[in-house]
């Protein structure tokens, strides 16, 4: 998280952590830029022993309207007779948040150089570049074996140089990588106050459990 400046970056999950004052965790995460959602009581109860360990992090340009939750019923009930239910099958209570995304003042940007390995053969990057253009298109179909084949086309490829060379062709690509991730970064930032000024619907959804969500979009 550091190395990436924070934006609309999600961090969700069970944190096995209350994630209160003094947490190393809780830190890092303010240090990035992220803010937690608004909790709703525990998600983990067992007989003597109740924590909220659960919790949705976001960046700066992400608001939330509204967040799963439970009725103060029902969690007196869990914290009494603990976790799983009948109604709760998990050890864990879910956590779900909507979120809007603001227009927010996009970060800086240093001009991202991404150096071609010339101790490299043209012919040897070209071919490297081929290979690589088969990576998105495996990744769009969600594709586990076409992923897993394009890894091994590419592992194998590298296996025939050497190794200074093999290495120089992942270093190359992973600086391509970042520069792009920094180019639509600073453009969907850049288009945000547009996207807001048009002025896109809202409508409210009611999931169940009475909990109302704000959702924008068709």
């Amino acid at each position: 998280m550091r190395t990436h400046a924070a934006w609309c970056e999600v961090v969700c999950g069970d944190f096995n952590s209350s994630m209160g004052e003094g947490s190393e965790l809780r830190e890092m995460l303010s240090e990035a830029g992220l803010a937690r959602a608004p909790a709703n009581g525990p998600t983990y109860a067992v007989p003597g022993y109740v924590d909220t360990l659960d919790h949705i992090w976001a960046g700066p340009a992400l608001k939330p309207r509204a967040v799963l939750r439970s009725s103060a019923g029902e969690i007196r009930s869990i914290v009494t007779s603990g976790l799983p239910t009948p109604e709760h099958p998990s050890d864990h209570l879910p956590v779900a948040a909507v979120y809007n995304v603001e227009a927010c003042r996009a970060p800086r940007f240093s001009v991202l150089e991404v150096e071609v390995p010339m101790e490299v053969e043209e012919a040897l990057r070209e071919e490297w570049l081929a290979i690589l253009h088969g990576a998105p298109l495996a990744a769009a179909r969600a594709d586990k074996r076409a992923t897993r084949a394009q890894k091994q086309l590419e592992t194998s490829f590298l296996g025939t140089l050497h190794k200074d060379h093999a290495q120089r062709l992942r270093s190359w690509q992973a600086a391509a990588t970042e520069a792009a991730k920094a180019v639509v970064k600073a453009i969907v930032l850049g288009a945000m106050p547009s996207i807001r000024a048009m002025g896109v619907a809202q409508k409210v959804i009611d999931p169940g459990g009475g909990c109302a969500m704000r959702w924008a979009g068709g």
